[in-house]
């Protein structure tokens, strides 16, 4: 039982990992447009996001030059927990 209650946790989370890396390429996508003096701010987004942007700028530094690399940290983050963590923890399960 317990088990059964831990794989479907882990299936939300693994979900949750899913839709939180798209948000980070959809909100690097919206972030060129203002180069072109295009600037779109979707609210939910930005609160989802930046403060993940925040929390990997403490820990590392992530301007090389004039680029923010702090999307691409969070992506590779996201891949490994995603590939690696996940996967492991449901070996331990069953």
């Amino acid at each position: 039982m317990f088990a059964e209650v831990f794989l479907y946790i882990l299936a939300g989370f693994s979900f949750f990992l899913r839709v939180l890396y798209w948000c980070i390429i959809i909100d690097v996508i919206l972030s060129w447009g203002a180069v072109f003096g295009v600037r779109i701010v979707i609210g939910p987004l930005v609160s989802l996001t930046h403060p993940l942007y925040a929390l990997v700028r403490r820990v590392l530094p992530t301007t090389i030059g004039i680029i923010d690399i702090t999307p691409i940290i969070l992506i590779l983050l996201i891949d490994v927990i995603a590939s690696l963590g996940i996967p492991f923890l449901i070996g331990l399960i069953k």
